[in-house]
């Protein structure tokens, strides 16, 4: 009985030696030590100093090969954390293995990051209590940590896991937060606790949207949503530094029998704000599509009122014509006939041009022009409608010297279309127009300056439709329009 119990041991013995004992290439050095007379039994590795040969004391060695630890502080802490007599009472507690992770300088001078590591054992034949110990190099596995660390730092506030209740943060630090954070005050302990002092009396929102948050964090209904659909997650509002923070909680199952779970907090601020934002750009461009929309049917049904103007000079004088037996009066008709017709033209172009005109592509035409005749132009044009409403009509060029431009004509003859058809429309009949067109200085260089106005007696503009008078298809009063 007691020879199987030895064999036992010994094989277990053996076993874990043989476990701590294998060489590779990240393998730096090896030790077997006895704990209670602190002496190194066997040192193994490529990377022993000449120090580390022979029988050596293990407090000897630790402080020998510290040494090599350039990071102040991590000398101590390596004598520290693997001294005798601290492995001895972490083994009698039921702690056999410790691991360690420094920063060292190999025998060939090269810097790595290496990892200690211990089991402890009582010796199956002496009874003494035992230490593997290895130094492994562990570079690769040093930065992966720290980039999935700060990747994963970066995306999520939090990282941790729930189980039985509980939280254990596994990634994030309160300090890299700032403003907005929930961050729980221990980095483990009770989630109904997290969430009653650190969520609850923050979220924000009505008390139905606050208790809808409430219910959605609750432990039950992760368990449930994480059975029924194996991700759960939820967003809530936080009220926080003054300002309103979005937090997004997602949870992800690892073992749903036994309720262990991985829950990740995210700060979604800025995409949410940027979402309202956008949010609101687009329902300021439907309202704006719509008034377009709006104000293009408005802008056609009063096309229809612009048109009668030239059409009606046109069967004004067509009908003059026709009464006439002097030739020569026949002629001026058919020649006011032709400018009315043209106008009616750059009317009807002007409706088709709308999408040009609307994206900026309109392009100007300029050509030699007579002011002074294109001015006349739209006396003849509008003296018969005027004469008909009975309102004194007055055309003035004679304060232009130079009559002789360069300029898009029928650009021009649109404008002063469009200023005397206003002035008709809205004004009484009895009414006066009047058109002046005068030169307020010479041509030096070839260049002169001109002011076109156009005065009636009609209803005016208030100062508030004044700021917007340049603004798309806008008119004043659409109700004294539609009753002219």
């Amino acid at each position: 009985m007691l020879k199987g119990y030895e064999d036992r041991l010994r094989s277990s013995y053996d076993s874990i030696s043989s476990s701590y004992y294998r060489e590779d290439e990240k393998t730096l050095a090896m030790f077997r030590a006895d704990l209670d007379r602190d002496l190194v039994e066997e040192a193994k590795g490529r990377d022993l100093f000449p120090e580390d040969q022979g029988q050596v004391r293990y407090t000897a060695l630790l402080e020998a090969r510290s040494v090599h630890y350039p990071i102040a502080g991590e000398r101590e802490a390596l004598i520290e954390t693997f001294r005798p007599d601290v492995l001895t009472r972490a083994y009698l507690r039921g702690e056999d293995r410790c691991r360690r992770i420094f920063f060292t300088v190999r025998r060939d001078g090269q810097a790595c990051f290496a990892e200690w590591s211990s089991k402890t054992i009582r010796h199956p034949l002496t009874g003494r209590i035992t230490a593997f110990l290895s130094e492994r190099e562990c570079n690769d596995d040093k930065v992966n940590q720290a980039i999935l660390h700060r990747i994963l730092a970066h995306q999520f506030e939090m990282i941790a896991y729930l189980t039985n209740g509980r939280y254990s943060v596994s990634v994030g630090d309160a300090a890299l937060i700032g403003k907005g954070s929930i961050f729980p005050e221990e980095r483990s302990g009770d989630y109904i606790k997290y969430l009653e002092t650190r969520l609850f009396p923050v979220f924000s929102g009505t008390e139905e949207e606050r208790a809808a948050m409430r219910e959605a964090l609750s432990p039950d209904t992760v368990k449930r949503e994480l059975r029924d659909q194996g991700r759960y997650e939820t967003t809530a509002a936080c009220a926080l530094d003054g300002e309103i923070f979005y937090k997004r909680f997602v949870f992800y199952p690892v073992a749903a029998e036994a309720s262990f779970c991985i829950l990740l907090e995210q700060d979604t601020t800025d995409a949410r704000r940027e979402q309202i934002a956008q949010n609101e750009r687009l329902k300021e461009a439907l309202a704006q599509a719509e008034q377009a929309n709006a104000a293009k049917t408005t802008f056609l049904s009063n096309m229809s009122h612009d048109i009668r103007t030239p059409m009606n000079a046109i069967i004004g004088f067509t009908a003059f014509a026709q009464r006439s037996d002097d030739l020569g009066q026949i002629q001026g008709y058919l020649a006011k006939i032709g400018a009315s017709s043209e106008h009616l033209l750059a009317l009807i172009n002007d409706v088709l041009e709308m999408s040009r005109i609307e994206s900026g592509k309109m392009e100007l035409s300029p050509v030699d022009t007579d002011l002074c005749a294109a001015v006349g132009a739209m006396r003849d044009l509008f003296a018969t409608q005027m004469q008909t409403k009975e309102i004194r009509y007055t055309v003035d060029t004679s304060q232009a010297t130079d009559r002789w431009v360069l300029c898009d004509k029928d650009r021009l003859d649109r404008v002063l279309l469009n200023f005397l058809s206003n002035a008709y429309k809205f004004t009484p009949e009895g009414g006066s127009v009047s058109v002046v067109l005068r030169q307020t200085g010479g041509a030096p260089a070839g260049y002169g300056d001109y002011v076109l106005s156009v005065k009636d007696s009609g209803i005016g503009m208030t100062p508030e439709f004044a700021a917007k008078v340049f603004e798309a298809y806008e008119r004043e009063r659409s109700a004294t329009v539609n009753s002219i």
